[in-house]
């Protein structure tokens, strides 16, 4: 499980990384950030682009690339 907090809740959520279905990078008034899409739509996280748990994702969906 990888914590994340949600910017719309503004609370702590946790999300298991073979749930993601994919993460949008985008950007607006606030600054960057990236909306992961999980499996349980409309559920959608907003995380800030340059967050550990964005690279904790990226890593994941590399090693199983790799496997």
């Amino acid at each position: 499980m990888i914590t994340c907090y949600d910017l719309l809740s503004k609370r702590k959520v946790w999300i298991n990384p073979r749930c993601v279905i994919s993460v949008e990078f985008r950007e607006d008034a606030t600054g960057k950030y990236a909306e992961i899409h999980i499996t349980g739509e409309p559920y959608r996280i907003k995380v800030e682009e340059n967050a550990r748990e964005i690279k904790e994702i990226k890593e994941f969906f590399e090693k199983i690339g790799e496997e």
